[in-house]
């Protein structure tokens, strides 16, 4: 900061005194002693338009009254002859007059100037200040874009993965019901933590957990008696750690808990709770996408549990076209009895794919397919064919009037119909095997497909 006293800087009157000094001291060594009073024009001249192009015009008036000091002071010229005491003191005058009149003409003009400089200086920041604003608002802007495209890409990502769970549910398996449900909330809500429970009648039982932790002490039983029981089955309830007494009823082991209700009958399946999930996520726009997710859930399970029923006590299976495991059972132990009261051969040959682990689910689908078509092709009108466990990984065939010593054949037959459907170079791989439900020694011949 620079320093004043009453207006006026201290270093422009040092710089008038320290000129005067040396002006002062040039004149005692080199002039007459008078100061230079007879010198037009005065010395003084430059330190006065020094200071009026450094400071203002109160500099400027102060260097002028500190100039007639310097030149009068006790260093008056006489008064001539011919001069009267008008002239005498006109002529005294005029340089004083001259000084203060460029001061003000000059230092108005500078003063003037800066005023126009401040003004412009004020509008050039005023500029920049705009600028700053504008620029900011762009950067943030720009973020903000970014981060609504990265949110966009993200959804789109997101609906791909759901739609690809989704499509995964259209296997009844039960394993892979339960995968497709967490690959679906996974990809919906993006929590960190996250399990699957089914009900049954001791309560809720933890059917699948997503990221759970060694160190983690989330319970994997809900009793009927337990208060979040009661308010998820009972009173189907969306219970959240930060909404009425939801953190009460969760007591530490979530912080969204919904259940897996069929909104068609109120039936409820099992209940889905949120452990982990990140702050920035967490809404009420999250409660209702969770709701929501309950609710689709819900059906989905409700549509799974009708068809695996009816899958299980059906006939006839709908992957094969062969019958159902359900139906095995029942159908050997009346063929059995049938073949010891008729008399012929009853054998079982079990059918199993070896190597499905190593197979993806298109190679399974199409291993399912040629396997029961080789066999129907290869067997006889009264032959049987049965899925034996998983879907076309296992048969069951009952043997009507076949003993054991034309088992090879029906083997061989089998594998070679395969083979001309599939090739050679099939990946899938069976392990065959027999067993003899009733051996008749009044049995005819086997003469193959009839």
């Amino acid at each position: 900061m620079k320093k004043t006293f009453l207006g006026i800087r201290i270093v422009a009157v040092f710089e008038v005194t320290l000129f005067m000094t040396l002006l002062f001291l040039l004149d005692l060594w080199l002039g007459s002693g008078n100061r230079f009073i007879e010198v037009r024009p005065h010395p003084l001249w430059v330190i006065l338009l020094l200071i009026l192009f450094q400071y203002t015009i109160r500099e400027a008036i102060i260097t002028v009254i500190m100039m007639c000091v310097f030149l009068y002071a006790w260093n008056m010229p006489p008064q001539l002859a011919s001069q009267s005491i008008f002239d005498y003191w006109f002529h005294l005058s005029l340089r004083p007059i001259m000084w203060f009149t460029l001061s003000i003409i000059l230092g108005g003009l500078r003063l003037r100037n800066k005023v126009e400089m401040d003004e412009i200086e004020a509008e050039r920041n005023d500029a920049l200040r705009k600028e700053e604003v504008i620029s900011n608002s762009f950067a943030k802007l720009k973020e903000i874009n970014q981060a609504l495209e990265m949110r966009l890409s993200n959804e789109l990502g997101s609906a791909i993965k759901i739609y690809e769970a989704a499509a995964t549910l259209e296997d009844m398996k039960p394993e892979n019901q339960i995968d497709g449900i967490n690959r679906i909330v996974a990809s919906t809500l993006s929590p960190e933590k996250f399990s699957v429970f089914i009900i049954s009648g001791e309560g809720l039982m933890l059917s699948s957990n997503y990221a759970w932790e060694a160190e983690d002490n989330y319970l994997k039983k809900f009793p009927r008696s337990s208060d979040l029981f009661k308010a998820i089955v009972g009173e189907k309830r969306i219970l959240a750690a930060f909404v009425s007494d939801g953190e009460f009823l969760l007591d530490h082991q979530g912080i969204i808990a919904g259940p897996l209700i069929d909104n068609e009958d109120g039936e409820v399946f099992g209940m889905l709770k949120i452990e982990e999930m990140s702050i920035h996520t967490l809404n009420r726009r999250t409660i209702q996408l969770f709701k929501l997710l309950c609710e689709w859930l819900g059906t989905t399970m409700r549509k799974m549990s009708r068809v695996n029923s009816l899958e299980s006590t059906s006939i006839s299976s709908q992957t094969n076209r062969s019958y159902s495991y359900a139906f095995l059972q029942e159908q050997t132990e009346f063929l059995t009895t049938l073949a010891r009261r008729i008399g012929f051969h009853l054998t079982k040959l079990n059918v199993r794919l070896i190597n499905s682990d190593s197979l993806s689910q298109d190679e399974r689908r199409r291993a399912s397919l040629i396997m029961s078509t080789a066999i129907k092709d290869s067997l006889r009108r009264t032959d049987l064919l049965f899925d034996a466990g998983e879907k076309g990984e296992e048969y069951a065939l009952l043997l009507c009037g076949t003993g054991e010593e034309y088992i090879g054949l029906v083997i061989k037959k089998i594998q070679d119909r395969a083979t001309e459907l599939d090739g050679s170079s099939s990946p899938a791989k069976y392990a065959f095997s027999h067993q003899v439900l009733f051996h008749s020694d009044r049995n005819p011949a086997y003469r193959g497909v009839s």
